[in-house]
């Protein structure tokens, strides 16, 4: 299999799909009633996100080599409020896994919460000792407060833009492939070596363009968070309070000891400290001039990349997607399938499923706290403190204070 043109064909599934999670239309339109130009104002229609579900599924065919599916589902109501499922099944040479997490994460009302349960049951029956470690811990969900300034609502805004971006690389990157298709369902080929090179030349195009100036734009937005630090770390302190004072106490730690850290803490301007370390370091390393150079880069690897495919090699894969409304929302499969000079055959298909039909968001009944893992601290305290004193003194001889 040559690696670089399975590659390439990979970046064109997930190019094809990545920006199109995400649709929604008012409940009182019908869906298979709206008729569309062409597939670029149906992407377009795909890109009003406000509220409903979207799942994606990945599933990858290796032949004799295995395959894996992984699915991913998003629920939001528009309001700020989400969850988000995920699912992997892969049976290969290298990794057997199956795992299925519902509501992995969940936001609601300026709360994160985690689903440590399903995250260990999924990872225990990856790796059985993990589960035998905890012992008789039980799991449930992990609440996190989130800043109160946090716009939540405004998430779907980024795939808002990108949508709006990548439409418009499609206009180019498709010119030489073939678009069939009207009203409610369009269809989209690149067969040939022409269309692929048009694609991916235009892809090179768009990253160290439309992609890094989008960046560029979204990274002075970061610089310029309006989030009170300050208030934030406030809130923190007040909710995990009572669980820090019993964790430190299975530490042997006094209360008067959390108190005198946490007063030093809440005196210092974290605004400020925190905007000079991200000055720092986004400034110096993540800057508008260096994420174009970034992409620069990516672009003529990509480009490289190309130059060494024939035309020949382009000729054995074909590559499909398919994009049409249903009667509660969107659907996208793009295809990908060929034969590598070894036999050795590959096929991926990433189907996307968008309704505005959506569960209902609330917080999770059973909460895991903090201080519920006093035991496993006061465990591995044991160990710690157990492993230092075991050892002879004079190795530490020549420790810096």
């Amino acid at each position: 299999m040559k690696k670089k043109l399975v590659a390439l064909f990979l970046v064109l599934v997930l190019a094809l799909t990545c920006f199109t999670a995400c649709g929604d239309k008012d409940k009182d339109e019908k869906k298979k009633a709206k008729t569309y130009d062409d597939v670029y104002e149906l992407l377009g229609a795909m890109s009003e996100f406000q509220k409903g579900t979207a799942t994606m599924s990945c599933d990858i065919d290796m032949g004799q080599r295995g395959n894996a599916k992984l699915t991913l589902t998003l629920v939001t109501d528009g309001k700020g409020n989400c969850k988000v499922s995920g699912a992997v099944d892969m049976d290969t040479e290298e990794v057997k896994l199956n795992a299925d997490v519902d509501d992995l994460v969940i936001i609601y009302d300026k709360m994160l919460y985690i689903n440590l349960g399903g995250i260990l049951k999924a990872a225990t029956s990856y790796e059985p000792e993990i589960g035998e470690m905890l012992g008789d811990l039980k799991l449930s969900y992990f609440a996190v407060p989130l800043p109160d300034d946090l716009d939540t609502s405004k998430t779907t805004e980024v795939i808002q833009d990108s949508m709006e971006l990548f439409t418009k690389f499609l206009k180019k990157g498709l010119k030489d492939a073939k678009v069939d298709g009207e009203d409610n369902e369009f269809s989209i080929a690149l067969k040939d070596a022409a269309a692929y090179r048009t694609f991916f030349g235009e892809a090179a195009n768009f990253m160290e363009g439309d992609v890094a100036d989008y960046c560029a734009k979204k990274m002075e937005t970061v610089q310029t968070s309006s989030i009170d630090m300050n208030a934030y770390v406030q809130k923190l302190i007040n909710y995990y309070y009572n669980d820090i004072v019993e964790l430190a106490g299975a530490l042997n730690v006094e209360k008067t000891q959390i108190d005198s850290v946490l007063d030093e803490l809440k005196q210092m301007d974290l605004n400020e400290k925190i905007g000079e370390a991200a000055s720092g370091v986004l400034g110096s390393k993540m800057d508008a001039d260096t994420i174009k150079e970034e992409m620069k880069k990516a672009a003529d690897q990509l480009r490289t990349s190309m130059e060494k495919v024939s035309d020949e090699d382009f000729e054995k894969y074909e590559t499909k997607v398919t994009v049409k409304t249903t009667d509660s929302g969107f659907k996208l499969k793009a295809s990908f399938e060929g034969t590598a000079d070894e036999g050795n055959s590959l096929k991926a298909d990433v189907t996307i499923k968008i309704s505005e039909e959506f569960d209902k968001i609330s917080a999770p009944g059973e909460i895991t706290r903090l201080g519920d893992f006093k035991d496993l601290v006061k465990q591995l305290g044991g160990l710690i403190i157990g492993g230092v004193n075991s050892h002879n003194p004079d190795d530490y001889e020549d420790w810096d204070d």
